[in-house]
């Protein structure tokens, strides 16, 4: 690293302890300063100093400057105290660009992590330590999110929320995180791919992955095909628009087509695939992607991706109304699309699209009959003003902070490392082991228990979380949501947690024809 412009406290600690050493033996000369580590390994440094420090090339402990530790893209925002002594800090890597059309869809994701880390920092923290965030933004590309993984491992982080989207998930987990035994805790990556990589345990989700979902929304389709357009006397043609090279939307792809029946997907003329670029490597022109599926004249609409498939919709379905007189296509989209700031933009501008768009998403256990969501759905509207329902993720990303915050309580060390951090998530969704909530009342027992070598079987705001050999939640409840007018309503479960069985649920479907 370059010399610091003023030695940190560390570097002083030292030198005063070698002045006192030469004095104590009547030193004339110059004595070496004392070894307090060996040149690039400092975690000695940050269990003795903090998580700022680092061994420097003379073996000596020095803190990095605040450019150093926070440098591009990880220079967005800091929360709790990253500089203070007895803090553990996290990287959280996340697309939070104000600009960009994913942030309403992301955003609340940094919101409940900030929640929770503000229940863990209460009283005496993790036996106290506390938790400090760095939030790098990755402006939804894959070389950003590269840049902050090789940041975060530069200065020592052993710890990581996010990464957020699938496809730079399956890039740097395996290329930089693990390679640096950093553990990953993703609460939105749920691309099935992500199952199968070689990670030592590193790599953690609290959502499920879409091998659940893709499952669901064949079933989905196939209600739509079968019950909703075909009962009205025609053979529905379905267009499947997947983003280009992309984990998440192949996954999806895959996924449903395996699911549903070759009655269905093959015949060309009732099921037609259609790739649209990727705006993750700078290319978002959707024009003559929406121009080939217009041409198909399509009943039912999938679309695999984020949420740039609100500005397919709104073309699509303008094209598809001028060129082809079609009204009732319905468009069915996933958690990707869930974004309640687009909904309203589209929604507002096309009013006649209400009741057609229909979308699927990992979800909380119902409030009605789980408490813990329901305690944190109160807690979150009072402090956002928002409905909980109808932000996806939010509930798994408050659920990563309390699992990560477990885990360095069990670890038994005041800055464990990633691999000691992944000994301790075995810890924490035992059966049979102390029955804790993710709540501010629970945390403290939670943390004495794994503290005195005990497990816990942890119930988090997204549900009771039992993990596979994978590091991913076993099942999921999967639930409908829908536009109605320019609002993101949640319709109905159509998997429940724990269950195989498809319950069909309906938007608000009104073809030009009547009410179905």
């Amino acid at each position: 690293m370059p010399e610091h412009e003023n030695a940190g406290a560390p570097r002083a600690a030292a030198i005063l302890l070698a002045a006192a050493t030469a004095i104590a033996f009547g030193s004339t000369g110059c004595l070496p300063l004392p070894n307090e580590c060996e040149p690039g390994e400092s975690q000695s440094c940050r269990e003795t100093y903090g998580a700022t420090s680092y061994c420097a090339e003379d073996g000596i402990c020095d803190t990095y400057t605040t450019s150093e530790y926070l440098a591009e893209p990880c220079n967005l925002e800091t929360f709790g105290p990253v500089f203070e002594e007895g803090t553990y800090n996290v990287g959280v890597i996340l697309a939070l660009n104000r600009q960009a059309d994913y942030y309403g869809l992301i955003e609340p994701m940094a919101k409940a992590m900030k929640l929770a880390v503000n229940d863990v920092n209460r009283g005496n923290g993790i036996n106290g330590t506390r938790m400090g965030l760095i939030f790098c933004n990755t402006d939804g590309e894959n070389e950003k999110a590269q840049e902050a993984a090789n940041h975060l491992a530069s200065v020592g982080v052993q710890a990581v929320l996010g990464p957020d989207f699938s496809g730079y998930t399956l890039e740097i987990v395996p290329g930089t995180l693990i390679p640096n035994g950093m553990l990953a805790i993703s609460p939105s990556a749920t691309a099935p791919a992500i199952s199968g990589l070689d990670d030592d345990s590193l790599m953690w989700r609290t959502v499920a992955s879409d091998k659940i979902q893709a499952t669901v929304l064949a079933d989905l389709i196939e209600y739509v095909n079968d019950d909703v357009i075909a009962a009205q006397g025609d053979t529905p043609r379905i267009a499947m628009m997947v983003r280009e090279d992309d984990p998440y939307a192949d996954g999806l792809s895959l996924g449903t087509i395996e699911g549903l029946p070759s009655s269905i997907v093959g015949n060309e003329d009732t099921f037609k695939t259609f790739i649209y670029p990727n705006a993750a490597v700078g290319m978002n022109d959707y024009t003559q992607a929406s121009l080939d599926v217009a041409e198909y004249k399509p009943d039912i609409v999938l679309l695999w991706g984020l949420t740039e498939v609100w500005d397919i919709i709104e073309v699509l379905d303008g094209l598809l109304e001028e060129d082809a007189g079609l009204t009732d296509t319905i468009y069915i989209t996933a958690d990707g699309g869930k974004d309640t700031v687009k909904a309203d933009e589209v929604g507002s501008t096309r009013t006649g699209l209400s009741g057609r768009v229909w979308g699927t998403a990992p979800r909380s256990l119902s409030a009605d009959e789980y408490q813990p969501y329901k305690a944190f759905k109160v807690r979150w509207s009072s402090e956002h003003s928002t409905d909980a329902d109808t932000h996806p993720f939010i509930t798994n990303a408050y659920d990563a902070v309390y699992l990560l915050a477990f885990s360095i309580a069990a670890s038994g060390s005041s800055y464990p490392t990633g691999a000691q951090l992944a000994e301790g998530m075995k810890k924490l969704t035992d059966p049979g082991g102390t029955p804790i909530v993710a709540n501010q009342q629970d945390f403290p027992a939670g943390v004495t228990a794994l503290t005195n070598g005990n497990t816990i079987d942890f119930s988090g705001a997204s549900g009771p979380l039992e993990f596979d050999d994978n590091g991913d939640p076993v099942s999921t409840t999967i639930s409908l949501w829908c536009l109605s007018c320019d609002k993101i309503i949640e319709q109905g479960d159509l998997l429940k947690a724990g269950s195989s069985d498809f319950q069909p649920q309906d938007c608000d479907y009104m073809p030009s024809g009547g009410m179905q």
